[in-house]
């Protein structure tokens, strides 16, 4: 509404004509007053605000550039002018401790209107001079004493991060302070321990913060914000993460196998691919031997070192030299600190000098022979 809206007409001063609701040039889509006079006058209304407070409003013009104006003054101190034809335009005061009186003025000179002749006000809007800091992880707002899981995310061998969220939801800008203990497992993006931010009034930033994988285990820091002007304390932040060591992972066609599974690979001959990754963070897996039992037998051993996050192939042949259903086994030795040992049971079936008799009535038929 209008702050000229018969309900705060009360906490205007005003002199000159009078200023009108103006339903057809707005700035909200609802109203605006807009201020018109005569030819040598001019007109004015004027709102004392205490402050501390922030103080909103937009305004337009249209008139004869340079002779008839529209003008605001804080305190009796002419702040700007403008004239012609002047479209909505935004403009904000932050006013400290005391009294505060805005007064917008229209004034003419003595002859000529060009354009609507008239200025206009709209959205003019009061608020505490206050800044709020809000933080969150995601979604999740965080608040008094709240706890960070960086997880163990299979990410980049040099470190994996997620982004915490800082943002002002108050009308004054706000400092930010971040520091994390020295030596601490936890970095900002740059590698620093401290970082430093400006939030103007509703604005938010995300500030990543990188988890190093250098050493296994479980790894902790408290995160120190300070926000001195804030109206709410920020909270207190503690950092966790897993760092996986050296970590064995075998799959097989995009499916993932457990040591003791038992794989089948199907009929002999067969040469079946496996996979191996080091699905750790930090250090490389090293593999010391891979070996097969049975009719089995290793055919492309996989490369003996696995970066972070990288992976290897091996090959397995299933062997056609003996009959019937076979069953061996795979295993590989590693430094994984997950499974030392690896082990997958294989089984396969050959055909090889396998007969299947055949019965018509009484009469039957050998794979090796003719009719008897």
């Amino acid at each position: 509404k209008s702050p000229f809206d018969p309900a705060t007409a009360a906490n205007w001063n005003a002199g000159g004509t009078e200023w009108t609701v103006d339903t057809a040039t707005t700035h909200d889509g609802v109203d605006s007053v807009k201020a018109q006079t005569t030819d040598g006058q001019s007109t004015y209304r004027e709102y004392t605000v205490t402050g501390p407070a922030v103080v909103d409003f937009w305004w337009k013009v249209s008139s004869e550039k340079n002779y008839d104006k529209f003008s605001y003054s804080l305190n009796g101190v002419n702040q700007e002018t403008i004239s012609g034809e002047v479209d909505w335009t935004y403009r904000t005061l932050t006013l400290p401790v005391g009294d505060h009186t805005i007064r917008w003025t229209y004034s003419k000179d003595e002859s000529g209107a060009v354009g609507q002749d008239a200025g206009w006000l709209d959205d003019f809007v009061v608020y505490p001079a206050t800044a709020t800091l809000q933080m969150r992880d995601g979604s999740t707002v965080l608040g008094g004493t709240a706890t960070v899981d960086f997880g163990s995310a299979e990410t980049e061998s040099m470190g994996f991060s997620k982004s915490l969220t800082f943002a002002n939801e108050g009308y004054v800008p706000l400092e930010v302070q971040l520091a994390l203990p020295e030596g601490s497992p936890f970095t900002f993006e740059d590698g620093s321990a401290v970082c430093g931010l400006l939030l103007g009034r509703d604005e938010s930033l995300d500030v990543p913060i990188v988890l190093s994988t250098q050493g296994a285990g479980t790894r902790s820091a408290q995160l120190t914000v300070l926000a001195p002007d804030s109206t709410i304390a920020p909270p207190a932040i503690t950092l966790t993460g897993y760092v996986r060591g050296p970590d064995i992972g075998v799959a097989q066609g995009g499916a993932a196998l457990t040591s003791g599974q038992t794989f089948d690979m199907g009929l002999t001959p067969q040469t079946v691919e496996f996979t191996i990754r080091n699905n750790g963070n930090t250090a490389d897996l090293v593999i010391s031997a891979v070996s097969a039992t049975g009719n089995f037998q290793i055919t492309q051993q996989p490369a003996t070192t696995i970066l972070p996050q990288g992976s290897t192939t091996f090959k397995v042949l299933a062997q056609n030299v003996a009959s019937g259903l076979q069953s061996g086994s795979v295993s590989i030795t590693s430094n994984a600190a997950n499974l030392a040992e690896f082990s997958l049971p294989l089984s396969s079936k050959s055909l090889t000098g396998i007969s299947q008799g055949i019965t018509d009535g009484s009469m039957a038929t050998s794979g090796t022979g003719g009719a008897v």
